[in-house]
């Protein structure tokens, strides 16, 4: 699956976003340890990555960034994305590529669950996350 994902059409910053939004969703301290650093290399500004790790809504700077995290939160929340929403994201990114994201969300919600479930150690020293 990594492989797949890693072919996606979808840009680094917006994937390390949305692994973002599903790891503080669930609480992943590991999930959240490894992807916060990736997110803040591929360029996120540490403003965004805290409000989402603090469940506050970041203040976006870039409407592709503030589309794939509202429909990356709608779909977590709610279970369904509103129409508003999803035309936005299939505007922005095309029909091939918000599926990619939808995937994506579902992959890590089930990589977040197992660790989670197993409680994936955080490595020594580092604080919890959350």
């Amino acid at each position: 699956m990594a492989k797949a994902l890693d072919k996606s059409l979808l840009p680094r910053k917006l994937r390390e976003l949305t692994i973002l939004t599903v790891g503080a969703t669930w609480k992943s301290q590991f999930e959240w340890y490894v992807h916060a650093r990736t997110a803040k290399k591929e360029g996120l500004s540490d403003d965004v990555i805290e409000a989402i790790r603090t469940e506050r809504l970041p203040a976006f700077k870039d409407d592709a960034q503030r589309i794939v995290y509202e429909y990356s939160m709608e779909l977590q929340k709610n279970h369904q994305v509103s129409d508003e929403t999803y035309n936005a994201a299939r505007n922005l990114l095309g029909s091939k590529a918000l599926v990619e994201l939808t995937v994506l969300i579902g992959h890590y919600t089930n990589v977040s669950m197992t660790l989670n479930a197993h409680e994936g150690p955080l490595p020594d020293g580092v604080p919890p996350q959350f």
